[in-house]
């Protein structure tokens, strides 16, 4: 396939002036006689392909989904490097949530194309499994290509001007993107907070507010280790084995299957000697219960996606439960980690929630608790800030009563300490000679050691 290296100026004017970009209903699209259905997103990230790497050349993605459809994880990677390098200087860990959903439509798209061609490259007949799909468009996400595209096309990946997509989850009805293209891009204030906080006025006076915990995390992971996703080896063998996945057993991708007593304990898929898709291991307790320790999805040798673990309660009788879940992009951590515990009941819950921006702790820490009555409220929110690759306290760090109202506030800026605030029950602020203040008060330090919570009125 022959593409021109000069870049029509009309197109990516028109691109930059388009007053609204529209996104439409779920698309399908006709691959070798397949019908294959794809989110108004995704659509419109295959639109962005055809318009900066194809037009250029008067060709349209009908010939990569019917002649060429091995390049396709390229032109999509090279669009994705660059929604995520907006996505970077944006700085919502929302948008994280929407990138993973569009990568996930992705993986689910690369196995139908396969399955089109019946994982065969059909200008060759070679391996197009996939996974090898995958692997294209990760080492592309990677940067990759950049180089032969700067050469061959004068186009640099990382500069396109494209509208910006990943502020929206790729469902069916999305329909009004970003307006401006990115010409002019608007970088959100690192100070801006996602969600509101209980604040303090003038006088003194905390506003009381319920505690909100996420109840759709609580709901969507449910505790307990379930089944394992992406499960290739069976459950029992008599000895450890691997499994050829592309058809060449003298090669270095395969599935590598460990079994201890008759049953899986460890599974490491590869591929072209790196791990590629669902590692897995598996432990028994102290009562001989096996069970499924973590999995850890592998994209071109680095994690990414969601690594979840699940411990051994033994102090709960040996009850298993789902310990952390943390969203890994690239091999580093980037996304929102939960963290999980379990009451003296047995209830497995959502502990903590803790924002990562490129492995590094960035935005608003929340901590949640079981109060002894049983009832689940937010204890505690802290705010933290990428200072030089270091996360830094930087704003309110906020401790809350069962009600739901502020007991203390503790103010940072870039991990110097400010001023503290604490609270009586009714929102009332303590201060120097109150009955909940000890002796030793001192003005401008921590409050929370000088005060005798026994005379706050606080409900625990």
């Amino acid at each position: 396939m022959k593409i021109s290296p000069v870049i029509s100026k009309l197109i990516l004017v028109a691109l930059l002036l388009m007053p609204q970009f529209v996104l439409a209903q779920n698309q399908t699209i006709s691959v070798n006689g397949s019908q294959i259905q794809i989110s108004s997103t995704l659509q419109a990230v295959f639109d962005q392909a055809e318009t900066i790497y194809m037009s250029p050349s008067g060709h349209s993605l009908e010939v990569l989904y019917n002649d060429v459809p091995n390049y396709l994880p390229v032109l999509v990677g090279l669009i994705m490097q660059r929604q995520r390098l907006y996505m970077e200087q944006i700085r919502n860990p929302k948008h994280i949530d929407n990138a993973n959903a569009v990568e996930k439509e992705l993986t689910f798209f690369f196995s139908q194309l396969a399955q089109a061609y019946n994982n065969k490259n059909p200008t060759d007949g070679s391996n197009m499994s996939a996974r090898k799909l995958e692997y294209d468009y990760m080492v592309t996400l990677d940067g990759a290509q950049n180089e032969h595209y700067i050469k061959s096309m004068g186009i640099d990946p990382t500069k396109v001007e494209i509208a910006y997509l990943l502020d929206r989850s790729p469902n069916t009805n999305n329909v009004v993107a970003n307006t401006d293209g990115h010409a002019k891009l608007q970088l959100q204030d690192e100070e801006e907070e996602i969600e509101k906080v209980n604040k303090i006025n003038l006088f003194g006076v905390a506003v009381i507010g319920g505690a909100d915990p996420p109840q759709d995390i609580a709901i969507k992971r449910n505790g307990g280790p379930g089944k394992a996703k992406g499960q290739i080896c069976p459950e029992q063998a008599k000895k450890s084995f691997r499994i050829d996945t592309n058809g060449n057993p003298d090669d270095e991708t395969y599935c590598w299957c460990d079994y201890n007593n008759g049953f899986l304990r460890y599974q490491m898929p590869l591929i072209y000697g790196k791990k590629h898709g669902m590692e897995l291991f598996y432990n028994v307790t102290k009562a001989g219960v096996r069970f499924l320790n973590w999995q850890a999805p592998y994209i071109n040798g680095k994690t990414h996606g969601e690594y979840i673990k699940y411990s051994e309660y033994t102090y709960q009788g040996g009850r298993i439960g789902l310990s952390s879940v943390t969203p890994m992009v690239n091999g580093v951590t980037h996304g929102i980690m939960e963290a999980w515990f379990m009451t003296d009941s047995g209830i497995n819950y959502l502990s903590k929630t803790v924002p990562y921006i490129k492995g590094v702790r960035h935005g608003k820490v929340k901590t949640y608790k079981y109060s002894n009555s049983g009832k689940y409220f937010l204890f505690r929110k802290e705010s933290y800030k990428n200072v030089g690759g270091n996360s830094k306290s930087h704003g309110d760090h906020i401790i809350y009563g069962l009600s739901g109202g502020v007991q203390v506030i503790d103010k940072y800026n870039e991990g110097e300490f400010i001023s503290s605030k604490c609270f009586y029950k009714s929102g009332k602020q303590i201060k120097k000679g109150d009955p909940a203040a000890l002796e030793t008060w001192e003005e401008g330090y921590s409050c929370g050691v000088y005060v005798s919570w026994e005379k706050t009125d606080w409900d625990w």
